[in-house]
């Protein structure tokens, strides 16, 4: 199955669909980008709250913030309006509120939306590496050329030890990684 190619405006595409309206995905009913916002960022600080506890003293113990299968299929019912809405968190220089926006475009976003957002974060260099595999980790299963072809060249060419070996074991999760060009399982 040939997958569409990605332009390199793709970063501008999920925001123009949410600008102009045209979402392929049901939206939910009479949403505007602002509700997707509003919505959006309501799950990432419930479940940021609900992963973390004050132990006194100024300590506090937290664990990553896991959607559940609701908070994806809410997300989801945003289509591309959900992509601007989760930028913000992604962008956050807190670790756990950017995976947790991350987790909630791979999962929840349909790849047409999420996945040229997800390249571009892995593309620049000058992200925190954190950040860059989390997001390596989400393409793994996007099947698509594109995305093969970004993480074999960040797999060979990237500056960051820890982001080529992500890249390498992300292509061998994939369908076409690991000496298959095929993509056969």
């Amino acid at each position: 199955m040939n997958q569409p190619k990605v332009f390199p405006m793709r970063a501008l595409f999920p925001l123009f669909l949410a600008v102009s309206g045209l979402v392929a995905q049901d939206p939910v009913p009479s949403a505007s980008p602002n509700d997707a916002g509003d919505e959006v960022s309501s799950i990432v600080e419930r479940l940021l709250a609900s992963s973390s506890q004050d132990l006194g003293n100024g300590a506090t113990a937290s664990w990553p913030a896991l959607p559940s299968s609701d908070d994806y299929k809410r997300v989801r019912s945003y289509g591309a309006a959900a992509v601007p809405a989760l930028m913000p968190h992604i962008r956050s220089p807190l670790a756990r509120e950017s995976e947790l926006a991350i987790r909630l475009l791979g999962g929840g976003v349909d790849g047409v939306w999420s996945t040229p957002v997800l390249l571009e974060l892995v593309s620049n260099a000058g992200a925190p590496g954190w950040r860059r595999i989390f997001a390596v980790r989400w393409l793994r299963d996007a099947n698509n050329d594109d995305v093969d072809a970004a993480l074999r060249k960040i797999a060979e060419t990237d500056s960051d030890e820890a982001m080529r070996k992500a890249a390498k074991e992300a292509l061998c999760g994939s369908a076409k990684g690991c000496g298959n060009p095929s993509g056969q399982r």
